[in-house]
């Protein structure tokens, strides 16, 4: 008897860590590793700019018009359709919070969000939540132009070279 209750103990310890494991896994992806650090460090008052993307995503593929212009329309209106049907649980948790900064993303399915760290760790809680990352300027690097390449037949036809090298840009 002692034996069983043994077993069924740890059984039940097993199923939890499992359980409590593949509910981290679950996050694990949707967090980026930059905004982990962060908020670890934030007090939860703290505001913090994040980009918020959802996992459904609008099914293209349906959309098979022939004419370019009908075609752009139906793929921009699915698209906005499809953003603001997901992104209501956000937007009501965002006013119950009364977070004022936030920007829908339709393109993306995704919004821009600035709101505490204790908003930010309820949105990461959320069904349909595909990733949570600092929002931020990404900078592209230099363009480095090189003089050593031999310009093309046209580019030698209108003599550009030879203004280039009296000083014309």
């Amino acid at each position: 008897m002692h034996n069983t209750v043994k077993k069924i103990a740890i059984s039940v310890v097993a199923a939890l860590l499992l359980v409590i494991q593949a509910s981290y896994a679950a996050h694990a992806g949707a967090i980026g590793r930059d905004l982990q650090t962060v908020l670890d460090i934030l007090a939860p008052a703290d505001e913090l700019p994040v980009i918020v993307t959802f996992s459904e995503k609008a099914d293209l593929t349906v959309i098979k018009d022939k004419d370019k212009h009908h075609r752009r329309g139906k793929i921009i209106r699915a698209l906005k359709e499809k953003a603001a049907a997901e992104q209501s649980a956000i937007n009501t948790l965002l006013d119950a919070r009364e977070v004022r900064h936030r920007t829908p993303i339709w393109l993306i399915n995704g919004m821009a969000v600035t709101a505490r760290a204790d908003v930010i760790k309820e949105i990461l809680n959320l069904t349909g939540i595909e990733s949570v990352t600092l929002d931020g300027t990404l900078k592209a690097s230099p363009i480095i132009y090189s003089a050593t390449a031999t310009p093309g037949w046209n580019i030698t036809a209108i003599q550009a070279p030879e203004l280039w090298n009296l000083g014309f840009t």
